[in-house]
């Protein structure tokens, strides 16, 4: 919880998704879970662009981004 708020998150994901990283690894979706009761981390995934799949597993939610790799970029919602 110490890290918790201060953007560590968001500096992660942004230097994650802006690197060509998946793009060389020919990655074509991006997935990860995140706790229901966890609103933070479902604004800070949303702002990204992933969508909730639905599927629940162990009170966490599934959630996805697509990035296109024949154009060399992310997708942006």
């Amino acid at each position: 919880k110490r890290y918790q708020g201060k953007g560590y998150g968001m500096e992660d994901l942004q230097e994650t998704l802006k690197t060509k990283l998946c793009l060389m690894l020919k990655i074509n979706i991006l997935s990860l879970f995140y706790h229901v009761d966890n609103v933070n981390a479902k604004k800070l995934y949303s702002s990204f662009g992933f969508m909730e799949t639905g599927i629940l597993m162990d009170k966490s939610i599934f959630a996805i981004k697509e990035i296109d790799s024949n154009n060399k970029k992310i997708i942006k919602s």
